[in-house]
């Protein structure tokens, strides 16, 4: 209801006095004030994430009042922890620019977006904080976490030197073994199994470097192990 409209109730009573009768009448009017009002809500995609994904946000701002919004500015605030990383959100265009809100018209929406680290640590909370401002001089916040998932990963590599080998060549593999995940590895063993049509030349193998179960730390070297045939 737009400010200064105004409620006008009138109250007439009436009565029989015997052959007479009596009435009386009264009116009270109330004013609608100016009432500027906004809504700004922060939504993520997902409430827990994995390293490696996109965590996107959703910035939706409406009038809520009954006079125009103007000159409305938005402030976003990322953090992990004591961590500011509101520099490494990836913003939508338009998102920095003050804007209008019309009373009854359509909110304003953006997005924001954030790739969580390969290296990211389990149980990491990422906190998104929205404030809408207005020129009216009335403000709203809003705020999400998002959870980092416990996300064991590992990554094994062979390669050979040669494509093609003559009788009498060595032929030497080497195998890359890398944590891809955020937690630490452990009991890591290889079974390597070498093989010429149906027949098994595993035990033919010279295999360099690997005595058994290793670990691998989250974001540490790979570990690196040759085996060779000739």
């Amino acid at each position: 209801t737009a400010p200064g409209t105004a409620y006008k109730n009138v109250i007439t009573a009436t009565a029989n006095a015997g052959d007479q009768q009596v009435s009386d009448r009264d009116e009270v009017t109330v004013g609608v004030n100016n009432a500027p009002a906004i809504d700004v809500e922060k939504t993520a995609d997902k409430q827990t994430a994995n390293p490696g994904e996109t965590i996107t946000y959703t910035i939706t701002v409406t009038n809520t009042g009954n006079v125009d919004l103007t000159d409305v500015t938005l402030k976003d605030v990322f953090s992990q922890g004591d961590q500011d990383l509101t520099d490494e959100l990836t913003i939508a265009e338009d998102y920095d620019k003050p804007f209008t809100l019309a009373v009854g018209g359509e909110p304003k929406t953006f997005t924001a977006s954030y790739v969580v680290p390969a290296t990211t640590a389990p149980g990491t909370v990422y906190k998104n904080v929205i404030t809408a401002t207005t020129e009216n001089g009335v403000e709203d916040r809003d705020e999400v976490t998002v959870e980092v998932n416990n996300a064991p990963g590992i990554d094994v590599d062979k390669t050979t030197d040669k494509e093609t080998a003559n009788p009498g060549d060595t032929i030497t593999y080497t195998i890359t073994v890398t944590n891809t995940g955020n937690v630490d590895l452990t009991n890591v063993t290889l079974t390597d199994v070498f093989s010429q049509g149906d027949q098994d030349l595993t035990d033919e193998l010279t295999l360099e470097g690997y005595d058994g179960p290793f670990t691998l730390a989250v974001g540490g070297e790979p570990k690196t192990f040759t085996a060779s045939y000739v």
